[in-house]
């Protein structure tokens, strides 16, 4: 196994203390993009004159499930919610990631995807929220 690959065994998501089953490769979670920070301070001609990088800790990801998980049901009723809930991924071999815990929190669910994969359907689930942390 090289530096970068993980074992989905190893992976484990929860959202709002609830533990997903399931879950399928390439799930993503991280800090929003630095490009989203930064901000072009314009004069009155609308000519740029000066950039603002902010400080905001915002996270967002993605989480990937296989179609016939119980968990997408979950995931649809904190959407139609509208619920903020933090998201928590946990790694079991901290020397494989460099971390062991990232959590957002107040996420907000967009609405699932569902794409054919070699896996079958996969459902994806996009979120945004704030507190970033990685440990």
């Amino acid at each position: 196994m090289s530096e970068n690959e993980y074992r989905i065994k190893d992976l484990h998501i929860f959202v709002d203390g609830v533990e997903l089953e399931n879950i399928a490769p390439d799930c993503s979670i991280g800090p929003v993009d630095e490009g989203d920070r930064v901000r072009h301070v314009k004069d009155i001609t609308e000519k740029t004159v000066a950039v603002a990088i902010t400080e905001n800790d915002d996270g967002e990801g993605s989480i990937k499930l296989v179609q016939s998980s119980p968990s997408n049901a979950i995931l649809r009723g904190f959407r139609d919610a509208k619920k903020a809930v933090q998201v928590v991924y946990t790694y079991d071999d901290s020397k494989a990631t460099q971390w062991v815990r990232i959590s957002v929190d107040n996420c907000y669910f967009q609405r699932g995807v569902t794409t054919p994969s070699a896996e079958g359907e996969i459902r994806e689930w996009n979120f945004k929220g704030t507190n970033y942390k990685e440990a």
